[in-house]
């Protein structure tokens, strides 16, 4: 990927001298305008990563090896002066749990004008009238009482939509949204998510989605990265398989053999397409999964899924193209 927007290249980031690196190796590219999905199990290193790209890990982190860089620049020999201009204007960052993202003791529309101030250089008056702008521009109602409340007078949904306004403030290249549905309870998260969408194809922002949930990332991701133990050990183009055919390579599919939970397994591509739904009774998978206990937090796992059938077809008829080869 010459033009892309990112490039890692072998980054390892480990926080104890003497144990194993939290992330090793991991290399990966975001094009312009590109939305790229990162799946994995908690402590995998996915918020790591996150914060990696950034350079705000904590003290007792260090990047060990790797290159880092954005728009041709190497951020790994910035300074921290030149990284501050970097972060928020031209990466930013959705955190997971917007309560802790947000300060509590300032007004949110205030935080998201200092953000303005800060980059832009404005006027205070004009950074408020962007900020309440910016609020209007993620559907909240109210604005002017909004603009003025602090978090914890803001429900989930609202504190969330405060800090997606806050990240695209500047217009960045990148946002990184760690999780960002992840507190919030299914109606708001249906909400985010067409929020994320819309915002994205009207704004061309590439991003970099990390979620548990492969629903999730079925809907807005043009590509999804797994990650495990510090590593990516594979990627999947979703664009590539919409609408439904065979992709080019390997694929990770749910199939259910009419025994027990349906079961996410490596599949060749020689295998057939079998239909919309993506499922397929009495049918023969082959080639296990290295990956194979794998869990999210929600209880799917790679194999032995918890969830049953009927479950996991709602989400499998989006996300996943199954290839099977149908029992005589």
């Amino acid at each position: 990927m010459p033009d892309a927007l990112l490039k890692v290249e072998n980054l390892t980031v480990q926080y104890c001298p003497q144990g194993a690196p939290e992330i090793a190796n991991v290399s990966f590219g975001i094009a312009h305008g590109e939305m790229v999905g990162l799946a994995g199990e908690s402590g995998c290193g996915k918020t790591t990563l996150a914060l990696s790209l950034l350079r705000v890990l904590p003290a007792s982190a260090r990047v060990v090896t790797g290159s880092i860089r954005f728009r041709g620049q190497e951020l790994m020999a910035l300074s921290e002066r030149q990284l501050e201009k970097i972060r928020g204007a031209g990466i930013s960052m959705v955190l997971q749990e917007p309560g802790i993202a947000l300060h509590p003791m300032l007004p949110v529309g205030e935080q998201i004008a200092d953000v303005m101030q800060a980059h832009k250089g404005w006027s205070r008056q004009r950074c408020r009238e962007e900020a309440t702008r910016m609020l209007l521009r993620v559907h909240l109602e109210d604005v002017g009482r909004i603009y003025a409340a602090y978090p914890h007078q803001l429900s989930g949904g609202q504190r969330q939509r405060v800090v997606i306004a806050q990240a695209l403030a500047c217009r960045p290249d990148l946002v990184i949204a760690d999780e960002p549905t992840a507190s919030l309870d299914s109606c708001a998260q249906s909400e985010i998510l067409a929020l994320l969408r819309e915002l994205r194809e009207h704004s061309g922002t590439a991003m970099l989605l990390i979620s548990h949930n492969p629903s999730v990332l079925a809907r807005l991701a043009d590509r999804v990265m797994v990650m495990r133990a510090g590593r990516i050990v594979g990627q999947s183009d979703i664009a590539a398989t919409r609408p439904y055919r065979e992709p080019d390579g390997v694929s990770l599919v749910p199939v259910y053999t009419g025994e027990g939970p349906a079961e996410l397994e490596l599949v060749p591509p020689r295998r057939r397409a079998v239909g919309r739904s993506g499922l397929l009774r009495n049918a023969e998978v082959v080639n296990k999964s290295d990956l194979t206990g794998w869990r999210t937090p929600s209880g799917v796992r790679f194999r032995g899924l918890s969830r049953t059938f009927a479950d996991l077809k709602v989400c499998a008829s989006r996300f996943f193209h199954t290839f099977a080869r149908v029992s005589a």
